[in-house]
C-alpha cells in the first residue's frame, strides 16, 4: 500500500491507525510521519518557536494519537505557553496509556505543585520516584510539598536524598536549612546555610536566612553581619528589614531597629501584604515606646495604632499602646487599651509576656508612674484568675481521662 498524501484529516488519519496494526507497512508508514512531524516539531521547540512546536506535534498526534511521548511534549509546549488545563490534560491523557511514563508523571507533579494541589503533586512525585529514586529535583520538590504542609520531617528526608545527588546546589541546602528551622534545629540550619553561603555568597536569601539561624542560636553580632549582606545585595528586601530590626531592638539599637521596621512596613504594603506590614508596625511601636522620650512615645501610640488598622486582633499592641499611654501621663486612655488587650487575648501568656512583664520593667524604671501600680495589679488579677481556670478546667477532666487511658 503506497501513500503519497503529505497529510490527511483526522478521520481518514483516525481510519488508516485503526488498521495499521494488521497491516506492518501501514504501521511502520504512520510511525514515520509521525516521527517526521515530532522532529521538525522539536526542532521549533529548540528555536523557542512554540507557536509552531505545538502545531507539529499536534500533526504528529495525528498520525500516532496514543503515543505518551508525544502527549507529553505537547503538554510541555502548553505548559511554556501558560497553557495550564491545556497541558495537564495532555499529561493525564499521556497516563492513561502509560501509567509509568516517567517524564509525564513529573511534568504533572510540577505543574500540579505549582496549582498549589500539593496533595495530588505528592502523589505523582512519588510515583515518579519509584521509577526515577534519584531524581535531585523531584526529590527536591516533593520536600518542598511536604514542607508546605507542615510535615517537616519528611520534608527534611526528601531534601536529605536532594542533597545527596546534587551536594552542590545552594537551594537544596538553602530549603533543608528551612526545614531544620522549622523543627527547631538552628544549629543544624546554621551549618547548612554556612555550606549554602559558600556555594551562593551573593544570594541575599541565604545571607538572610543565615542571619536568623544565627539570631536563633544567640549570635545576634554574627546575625547583624549577614543582614547587613543581605540588604546591600537586596535592599528592597521587605524580610530581611523586618527580622533585622527584631535582632537590633534585642540588642537595645532601638532608634535602627524603628527605621528598619518603618522600612518593611512600607515595603509589606507596596505588595498589599498588610497582615505582615501589622506586625512591623507592631514592632516600630515597641521600638518607639523603648527609646522613651515624649516624641518616640506618641510615635509609638502611632504607629500600633497603625498596625491595629491592618489587624485589629493583636492583644500585644493594644498592651503596647497602652505602656506608651501610661509613659505620657494618659492613664484612663491606657487602662482602656489594656482592657482592649485582655478581650483579644488568645492565649493566657501573652498576657504574662506582653503586658505583665513590660510594665513591671517600666515601673521599675520609673516607680511613680501615675497609673502603673493599678494597672499591673489589675493585670496580675486577671492572669491570676485565668491561670485558676485553667488549672480548675484540667482538674475536672483528670478523672474522665484517666478512665479514658485505663480503658485503652
Amino acid at each position: 500500500m503506497h501513500l503519497s498524501t503529505p497529510k490527511l484529516d483526522r478521520v481518514s488519519a483516525w481510519v488508516i491507525n485503526f488498521t495499521a496494526d494488521w497491516i506492518s507497512p501501514l504501521r511502520a508508514y504512520l510511525n514515520r510521519s509521525s516521527n517526521s512531524a515530532a522532529a521538525s516539531a522539536l526542532d521549533s521547540y529548540i528555536r523557542r518557536d512554540l507557536d509552531s512546536a505545538a502545531d507539529k506535534y499536534k500533526e504528529a498526534l495525528v498520525w500516532n494519537p496514543n503515543d505518551p511521548a508525544l502527549l507529553t511534549a505537547l503538554g510541555q509546549v502548553y505548559y511554556e505557553q501558560g497553557k495550564i488545563d491545556e497541558a495537564e490534560t495532555h499529561f493525564r491523557k499521556a497516563l492513561d496509556y502509560d501509567f509509568q511514563h516517567a517524564r509525564a508523571l513529573k511534568a504533572l507533579g510540577i505543574l500540579l505543585q505549582e496549582k498549589n494541589e500539593l496533595a495530588d503533586a505528592m502523589y505523582f512525585y512519588l510515583r515518579y520516584l519509584e521509577l526515577q529514586p534519584k531524581d535531585a529535583l523531584v526529590c527536591s520538590n516533593l520536600g518542598a510539598t511536604f514542607h508546605n504542609l507542615g510535615d517537616y520531617e519528611n520534608a527534611l528526608d526528601y531534601y536529605q536524598r536532594a542533597e545527596k545527588e546534587e551536594p552542590k546546589d545552594p537551594l537544596i541546602k538553602k530549603n533543608r536549612a528551612l526545614a531544620l528551622l522549622a523543627l527547631g534545629r538552628a544549629e543544624e540550619a546554621r551549618e547548612k546555610l554556612k555550606e549554602a553561603h559558600e556555594l551562593a555568597p551573593d544570594d541575599a536569601e541565604v545571607n538572610r536566612l543565615l542571619g536568623s539561624a544565627l539570631a536563633a542560636t544567640g549570635d545576634l553580632h554574627g546575625a547583624i553581619e549577614f543582614y547587613d549582606h543581605a540588604l546591600k545585595k537586596d535592599p528592597l528586601d521587605a524580610d530581611s528589614h523586618f527580622e533585622f530590626a527584631g535582632v537590633l531592638a534585642r540588642l537595645n539599637r532601638f532608634s535602627e531597629a524603628a527605621r528598619h521596621a518603618q522600612t518593611s512596613a512600607e515595603l509589606f504594603l507596596k505588595v498589599r501584604d498588610t497582615g505582615r506590614a501589622a506586625q512591623a508596625y507592631w514592632e516600630l511601636g515597641w521600638d518607639y515606646c523603648q527609646m522613651g522620650d515624649l516624641k518616640s512615645l506618641e510615635n509609638s501610640v502611632r504607629a500600633s495604632t497603625e498596625a491595629l488598622q491592618y489587624d485589629p486582633t493583636l492583644a500585644a499592641v493594644y498592651f503596647n499602646i497602652g505602656l506608651a499611654l501610661l509613659q505620657l501621663g494618659r492613664e484612663s486612655e491606657a487602662l482602656k487599651r489594656y482592657q482592649d488587650g485582655i478581650q483579644n487575648l488568645t492565649q493566657l501568656v501573652d498576657l504574662k509576656y506582653f503586658a505583665i512583664n513590660d510594665l513591671k520593667n517600666a515601673l521599675a524604671k520609673n516607680p511613680e508612674m501615675a497609673g502603673g501600680a493599678e494597672i499591673l495589679a489589675m493585670l496580675e488579677n486577671e492572669y491570676n484568675a485565668g491561670s485558676k481556670n485553667i488549672a480548675e478546667t484540667v482538674l475536672s477532666l483528670t478523672p474522665q481521662l484517666l478512665s479514658e487511658k485505663i480503658t485503652a
